[in-house]
């Protein structure tokens, strides 16, 4: 399967940001959810994948189920996929860390960001923080906040 150029995840508010405009390694933390089982023993990290200006516009509206309010109120952070795929090369991370296109109902844009649920804890500090500092490419704030 080819995949575009950049990917998209979204940023639920400012406290995934540094200095308002750059991506904290927390935003890229892979939580194990009770919902997201997987036959591959992987954690899952949602992201958008940037086919076409769509994915921007889709994430950037997405609401809560629950409350119905705007989910991503931050915006969406830009990452290179060449720059993920230097890191799925590394020796260390071989096996461990990949992504894939997942469609959901009403997002053909979806994916994943897959990391094995065994990798140890220092390589997963390393991973997101890579993966903040190395793949970032922009911020795109949420102009849909009233």
């Amino acid at each position: 399967m080819e995949y575009p150029e950049e990917l998209i995840k979204g940023v639920p508010n400012n406290t995934f940001l540094i200095d308002n405009e750059f991506p904290s390694a927390t935003l890229f933390e892979f939580q194990d959810r009770a919902r997201t089982q997987r036959a591959d023993d992987c954690t899952e990290e949602s992201i958008n994948w940037m086919d076409d200006e769509g994915a921007i516009s889709l994430l950037l509206q997405q609401r809560k189920e629950a409350t119905g309010e705007i989910q991503f109120k931050a915006g969406a952070i830009v990452l290179s996929r060449d720059k993920i795929d230097s890191l799925r090369a590394k020796l260390i991370l071989k096996n461990r860390f990949s992504y894939e296109r997942r469609e959901t109902d009403g997002n053909a844009y979806h994916g994943n960001l897959l990391l094995k649920k065994d990798t140890p804890i220092a390589i997963k500090k390393m991973l997101v923080s890579y993966i903040a500092l190395e793949c970032f490419v922009s911020l795109i704030p949420n102009d849909n906040i009233a």
